[in-house]
C-alpha cells in the first residue's frame, strides 16, 4: 500500500492517478474538509486527519511500505509567513516523527527547485547548495527549512536508517526555464535523495522512485 499525504492537491492528485493506473494500491490522507474533485473516478483508500494529530497519521500509515509526503502550503503571496512554517516545516516534523516508528521502506518528500543555489556563467545543479537566503522570500525559506529539518533527521537517526545518507551527483535540468521540482526520499535502507524534473515527468518520478531503491541526494 502506498500513502500520499496530501494526495488532492496539484501534484499530489496526478500522482495518486498514477500509482492507481499501474496497478498500485493507494491510500490517500487529507482533512476532512479537503476537495477530493481532483481524484474523481479513481480507486483508492480514503483517510481522513490532521497532520499534527499522530494518531491519525498513524493510522493512515498502517499498512504501507512507501510514503509520499506531497503537502506543501505555496501561498508565497501572504505577509504574515507563520502558516507556510506551520505546513512546509511543522507538519513534516510531526510526519517524520509518526514515520520514525512505522515499518516504512520509503519515504518520498516534495521539494522545490528554489532550494538550489544560485551560480553565475553555468547551469546550477543538485551539488549547489542554497545561497541567496538574504533575498529569498518567506515561502523558499521555509522550504529550504523543510529540507533542512529532514536530511539533519536523517543523518542524526531520527529518521530510520538515515544515517546512510549520501548523495548522488546528477546534472540538473535548466532552472530558469522549466519551475522543476525536487524530491527528496529515504529509500531501500531508509536512505536519502532528491530529485526534479518537470510535469508529468515529475509525477513519474515520484512513482519510480516509489518503486526503485537508490541512496543519494539530489537527483533528477
Amino acid at each position: 500500500m502506498k500513502l500520499v499525504i496530501g494526495g488532492n492537491g496539484f501534484l499530489g492528485s496526478r500522482l495518486v492517478r498514477q500509482l492507481v493506473e499501474n496497478g498500485e494500491d493507494v491510500r490517500v490522507l487529507t482533512r476532512e474538509t479537503s476537495d477530493l474533485r481532483t481524484l474523481s473516478g479513481l480507486d483508492f483508500d480514503h483517510a481522513t486527519g490532521d497532520l499534527f494529530d499522530a494518531a491519525s497519521v498513524r493510522t493512515a500509515m498502517n499498512g504501507c511500505d512507501v510514503v509520499f509526503h506531497c503537502a506543501v502550503d505555496t501561498r508565497a503571496w501572504l505577509r504574515d509567513p507563520a502558516p507556510l512554517y506551520r505546513t512546509n516545516v511543522d507538519a513534516l516534523r510531526a510526519v517524520l516523527e509518526v514515520a520514525a516508528g512505522q515499518p516504512l521502506r520509503k519515504f518520498v518528500f516534495t521539494s522545490t527547485a528554489a532550494t538550489i543555489g544560485r551560480v553565475q556563467g553555468r547551469r546550477a545543479t543538485e551539488d549547489d547548495a542554497f545561497n541567496w537566503a538574504d533575498h529569498a522570500p518567506e515561502y523558499v525559506k521555509s522550504r529550504v527549512a523543510a529540507e533542512d529539518l529532514l536530511l539533519d533527521r536523517a543523518r542524526d537517526g531520527a529518521v530510520p536508517g538515515g544515517r546512510d545518507v549520501c548523495r548522488q551527483h546528477l546534472r540538473s535540468r535548466r532552472l530558469a526555464t522549466h519551475s522543476p521540482w525536487f524530491l527528496r526520499r529515504r529509500c531501500g535502507t531508509r536512505q536519502a535523495a532528491v530529485h526534479h524534473s518537470r510535469l508529468p515527468s515529475r509525477v513519474g518520478g515520484h512513482r519510480r522512485r516509489g518503486a526503485r531503491t537508490r541512496p543519494g541526494g539530489r537527483a533528477r
